[in-house]
């Protein structure tokens, strides 16, 4: 340990920018909440100034401009949750957005959209160019607390409740679903090639092939994976043995390459189904794949 710096009042997120540690105090002293306030702490002499927000702030991101984007819980009852925008270089608020539900999490995309990520009521999308919502509570993404980006801009998100994570393109399109761990928080995205340099592309021994789930006959889950060398609209689906459609696995457009993905032996509405024969049906509107697949309980 170098220095301990006291930055505050219960302290729940930070970030680094430019020589200095932004800390989000929310002020809980155990009957209540303090002021809301960031903690600006040099890291050079560890002097320490101070930006009055909203009561309860949770999380704190920076935009590509260097603004501060601040994420304020309220206390849950009388006073609402909001998001604080304070200009680069400004030490006050500059604008104030209310918020409908309390945010556990925030997550500023490079293309200046804030990710406002709960425990239960998913992630909200806010565009801080227009300041406007892109996804409110009432069409929130799946998922959360924890959201991540790659260098194609597409989001990953993790669904606490259900032990997964999700993949959305730009356009909030979800593009992959998988099975973690119990219970995920976080996430962070490797991407080995972040500038957009051209590596060639993929070799395929086939445009389109679907391969045998795994394991099979199994109980309670399995792995289904698939491969595409062009750009397709992909439909992944469980039927049963009179045609009638179980499940819908993946649904949208796919970039080339290798997916897995897993079914759980649920259906559209997440019941448990029978035990059974299934078909897993692979499609891109102009050709399919089926495989019989047996779920044994």
């Amino acid at each position: 340990m170098i220095r301990t710096v006291p930055a505050g009042v219960a302290p729940q997120g930070l970030k680094y920018h430019d020589q200095y540690v932004y800390v989000a105090n929310s002020g809980f002293n155990g009957a209540g909440y303090d002021p809301g306030k960031i903690s600006v702490v040099s890291v050079n002499d560890y002097t320490i100034d101070e930006i009055p927000v909203g009561t309860n702030p949770q999380s704190l991101d920076f935009d590509t401009q260097g603004n501060l984007i601040v994420a304020c819980s309220g206390n849950y009852t009388t006073i609402p949750a909001q998001l604080d925008i304070i200009d680069a270089g400004s030490s006050s608020v500059s604008f104030t957005q209310s918020l409908p539900i309390p945010v556990t999490n925030i997550f500023v995309s490079p293309e200046d959209r804030a990710y406002l990520a709960t425990y239960t009521d998913g992630v909200m999308v806010y565009n801080l160019t227009d300041r406007q919502f892109l996804r409110d509570n009432s069409n929130s993404l799946p998922g959360g607390p924890g959201v991540a980006f790659d260098a194609q801009n597409n989001i990953y998100v993790c669904h606490f409740d259900l032990d997964s994570l999700y993949v959305y393109s730009p356009d909030l399109e979800k593009l992959e679903a998988y099975l973690v761990g119990d219970g995920p928080v976080s996430v962070a995205v490797y991407d080995p090639f972040p500038t957009g340099i051209d590596i060639g592309k993929p070799e395929f021994p086939g445009d389109f092939h679907l391969y045998p789930n795994f394991p099979n006959p199994f109980n309670p889950k399995t792995s289904v994976r698939f491969q595409i060398s062009t750009m397709s609209d992909i439909f992944v689906d469980i039927i049963n043995l009179r045609g009638q459609q179980v499940k819908t696995l993946l649904e949208g457009c796919v970039k080339p390459g290798t997916y897995t993905i897993k079914w759980d032996g649920t259906n559209d509405h997440e019941a448990p189904v029978a035990s059974g024969v299934y078909l897993l049906r692979l499609s891109n509107g102009n050709q399919q794949q089926v495989q019989k697949i047996q779920l044994v309980r």
